[in-house]
């Protein structure tokens, strides 16, 4: 399935881009505490596991595990239990509605209660960056699309190792989270890929020139929280004009693909399909590190997170 990042993730003006806390999970688990889907009780999470050391190769590359999840306008149906390691998300919207489904981890050590009550503690707080900071002690953000019409299915793989996990609707808060837990660390082969991209602090690590069409990797390295934003490259535009575009009330740079906000150490696979013709990736996200030291919340781009590349014919 062909996914985007909606225009609305790019309309933040300067000033408020504080909201972005908002879109990420306060807003999307604000219902958290109503109607929690019939998952596992709110427990500690299990231990999380790095992948087995590599060993021999197989006569046969193993299967990776599939995971059905069914949306409908009462919230997720998902198993209480999935294979860990890496998998594939079908994610399939059977109600009335568009969606936007969110993959949640809650981090080792923490549980389920503590993220509906810090989630509850942010909305109370809004644009609380140090409030906004404790939430990503507690939880992760894997992977979302903010539009899933009725009748599509997502489909993606994610790099889940083992844990606890929640999912949300960001376009029905008050449906309320989805848990299930990973337990066995099954999935240990990694998808066939076209394209690796990296993101650390503040810079993306990938080709100059790109494969259009495939399945893209996308990887955290850094401490913060990032994202991808796949744009068409202008070079008479500065990065500060390109932010500018994204404040006007129908932006003039049409966003063609890429991730929403991801946490430090995770990993996703998505379908990327771009046309021949020069792209740039861009991360627009503010600089959290530097509101806890005090300072102003500078959007990545600005520190220089960009980076230009070609697909070809």
């Amino acid at each position: 399935m062909k996914h985007r990042i909606s225009i609305k993730y790019g309309t933040w003006p300067l000033p408020a881009l504080a909201a972005i806390a908002v879109l990420l999970l306060a807003a999307a688990c604000s219902g958290s505490g109503a109607k929690e889907q019939a998952m596992a009780p709110a427990t500690q999470a299990p231990p999380a596991t790095e992948a087995a050391p590599p060993t021999s190769a197989p006569a046969e590359k193993a299967e990776i595990p599939v995971v059905p999840i069914e949306m409908n306008d009462d919230g997720f149906k998902v198993a209480e239990v999935i294979p860990g390691g890496i998998v594939q998300f079908n994610i399939a919207n059977a109600g009335s509605e568009p969606a936007a489904p969110s993959l949640i981890r809650i981090k080792e050590g923490h549980t389920r209660q503590e993220l509906s009550d810090m989630v509850d503690t942010v909305n109370t707080n809004p644009g609380d960056f140090s409030t906004f900071n404790q939430l990503f002690n507690v939880a992760s953000a894997i992977y979302g699309v903010e539009d899933l019409a009725p009748g599509a299915t997502l489909s993606f793989y994610a790099d889940l190792r083992t844990g606890d996990f929640a999912l949300s609707d960001d376009n029905h808060p008050d449906r309320g989270l989805a848990y299930f837990m990973a337990h066995e660390l099954t999935g240990k082969t990694e998808p066939e890929t076209v394209m690796h991209i990296d993101m650390v602090d503040f810079a993306y690590t990938m080709p100059d020139v790109a494969q259009g069409k495939g399945l893209w990797e996308f990887a955290n390295s850094g401490d913060q929280w990032h994202m991808a934003m796949v744009i068409p490259y202008n070079p008479d535009m500065t990065p500060e004009q390109v932010l500018s575009a994204f404040e006007e009330p129908e932006p003039s740079i049409p966003v063609l693909d890429g991730i929403l906000p991801m946490s430090p150490g995770e990993r996703v696979w998505v379908e990327v399909n771009l046309q021949p013709g020069q792209y740039e990736v861009i991360c627009p996200l503010p600089d959290l590190a530097a509101v806890a030291d005090g300072g102003e919340p500078m959007p990545h781009l600005l520190h220089g997170m960009q980076h230009m590349f070609t697909v070809n014919d």
